[in-house]
């Protein structure tokens, strides 16, 4: 029944490089409410899991990792059906002797022992009132996304159906998303305030696009001390920073070729010696981005016969992002990837992921010859809308001879 959990950290550390000799961990645990039984216990980005008996309530694993590593626990066996609340939430162990105390519905969860998960602890504590609405705010639309689904029985096109939809769309974009865009803040700021965490490096190597003004990814990664910069997640950013430098300030910009908003093709060698080119990486659920429109929709009117606009866009729900094309008015070419929508170069990685882009909004201006004059953007304030209207002020207005735009 047991599998030997040594042999899945030997796996994790050769695949991953880590450089620190593994130690041993012994995580003891106690289930309330449930006496007997196989609890499972899984490591995250390891090739196999961990199991033992539940006996009076009590279980142990034992093993060797290099360094802290999220893990979870559960009863219900691999590849069985099982619901979020069959599953512990996630929570960090490291070398040394460590005690989980959980009730069999994992609603309480209490680990001993690991100094890292405490960092975790903290940031649950300071989500958990947003955490809470975002709950009662679910609740109501599984309520009314049920009704929904019952409606659309009878008839799809039903005034019912669409008042249900309707109900439904305002609450999540009207109420849940905008909270979960503040969870995105205390994260980031999370982030910023401890750069001696493991947990911070851990969610700034997972993350892409943030919702605040995030300093660059160097400047997080310098601020680490040297344990943190060579463990996995401070090498998977620096990986990341490595990646956004191979598109240098003065170097060529790599072509793309992808389908627009309007069925065209767009190919960025096609405005070779003609125009001016500002890729604008977004998204419609990016506040921030949504925010620099405006300075964007104004230079486009203002230097339209030098410049060109080419938004790009990767997020999964395309009727948002043509509902927020439409909204903010935005007439330049509008690019979409995602996992369904794949563009035709570059093959193998999507237009953001060539260009290194870490957060949006990003802009990189491009002069005539498609050579990089400027990157910048990493989130919304009022200096980086102002670095992007002196930027293509001072460009575009000395080409145009025309007056600079407010």
């Amino acid at each position: 029944m047991k599998t030997a959990l040594a042999i899945i950290s030997v796996i994790l550390f050769q695949s991953q490089g880590v450089s620190q000799s593994p130690k041993p961990f012994v995580l003891r645990g106690s289930m309330q409410g449930k006496d007997t039984g196989i609890v499972y216990f899984f490591l995250y980005h390891t090739p196999g899991l961990d199991s033992c008996f539940l006996k009076k309530g009590h279980f142990i694993f034992k093993g060797e990792i290099a360094e802290p590593i999220l893990a979870y626990i559960t009863t219900i066996p691999p590849g069985s059906q099982a619901t979020r609340s069959d599953i512990s939430g996630d929570f960090y162990i490291e070398p040394g002797e460590m005690n989980l105390l959980l009730n069999r519905d994992y609603t309480d969860i209490q680990l001993t022992g690991s100094a890292t998960d405490l960092d975790r602890q903290h940031l649950m504590q300071l989500q958990l009132p947003i955490r809470r609405v975002i709950q009662r705010w679910g609740d109501s639309l599984d309520i009314v996304r049920d009704l929904q689904k019952e409606a659309k029985k009878d008839d799809s096109d039903s005034t019912i159906w669409i008042h249900l939809k309707s109900k439904g769309d305002s609450i999540y974009f009207g109420r849940i998303d905008p909270l979960y865009k503040q969870l995105d803040k205390i994260d980031s700021a999370f982030i910023i305030e401890h750069p001696n965490s493991f947990v911070a490096a851990d969610m700034l190597s997972k993350t892409k696009k943030t919702e605040i003004n995030f300093p660059s990814l160097a400047w997080l990664y310098n601020r680490m001390p040297e344990t943190l910069k060579g463990s996995v997640p401070g090498k998977q950013i620096l990986k990341k920073i490595q990646e956004e430098e191979t598109v240098p300030i003065g170097g060529y910009a790599h072509n793309f070729i992808a389908t627009d908003s309007k069925g065209r093709e767009i190919n960025l060698t096609d405005f070779k010696g003609k125009k001016y080119v500002l890729i604008d990486f977004w998204a419609s659920w990016c506040g921030p981005c949504r925010e620099m429109t405006p300075t964007l929709r104004t230079a486009y009117q203002q230097y339209k016969t030098e410049l060109e606009i080419i938004s790009i866009s990767d997020e999964s729900k395309e009727g948002e992002w043509k509902r927020a094309i439409a909204q903010d008015g935005m007439s330049w070419p509008q690019i979409l990837e995602n996992d369904q929508v794949v563009v035709k170069n570059p093959s193998g990685k999507s237009i953001s992921e060539t260009y290194g882009v870490l957060s949006i909004p990003t802009f990189i201006l491009l002069d005539k010859e498609l050579r990089i004059i400027k990157k910048f953007g990493g989130g919304f304030s009022a200096e980086s809308n102002e670095q992007l209207k002196s930027e293509l002020n001072s460009v575009l207005g000395t080409t145009t001879k025309k007056p600079p735009f407010r």
